[in-house]
């Protein structure tokens, strides 16, 4: 069963809310947050211009992604959301989306 959460996003001056699916299966030493293309050039990350190319091991084959380290604070958006601490993340950037 997958289990999605409503996520903010805030990178810079732009914050949007988005779901995020949580068991993923998806391991990694830093937070890590993989959005879609749309998204990404909603939020001014596409095309990658300073971001770092690297290449994931999945079970479908090599993905090719691009990544922004520690480049926005992401928080479950609730009503309890002020409550809630905001998590530092890297932007994850699949070519696949």
């Amino acid at each position: 069963m997958a289990v999605r959460v409503k996520l903010r996003i805030c990178l810079d001056n732009k914050v949007v809310s988005t779901n995020a699916l949580v068991n993923s299966g998806y391991e990694a030493d830093t937070p890590q947050l993989m959005i879609p293309m749309v998204l990404a050039k909603y939020l001014g990350l596409w095309p990658p211009e300073s971001a770092e190319k690297d290449v994931f091991d999945t079970t479908g084959g090599p993905l090719s992604v691009w990544i922004y380290r520690n480049a926005a604070d992401v928080v479950v958006a609730s009503s309890e959301e002020e409550k809630l601490k905001k998590v530092r993340a890297d932007i994850v950037i699949s070519a696949l989306y």
